[in-house]
């Protein structure tokens, strides 16, 4: 499929853990053309990926575009 659709795929993994599954997915492996989308609510492993999309809010408001970005401070 040209699309791989992940949620939550680092729920239950530490840190460490998930952000090696966030870089491995996301570090340019994939066949041209194809391209993962991942739906989380944790930072680490964010940095990998090319485009990152923060919500806020129900429903979710877009807050940033761009490179992962640490989360602002509440």
């Amino acid at each position: 499929a040209p699309l791989l659709l992940l949620d939550e795929p680092t729920e239950h993994l530490d840190d460490e853990d998930a952000t090696a599954l966030l870089r491995g997915l996301l570090d340019g492996t994939l066949a041209p053309g194809r391209g993962v989308l991942v739906v989380t609510h944790r930072e680490p492993g964010t940095e990998a990926a090319d485009v990152v999309l923060r919500l806020v809010g129900t429903p979710g408001t877009v807050v940033a575009v761009g490179a992962a970005t640490p989360t602002p401070a509440r």
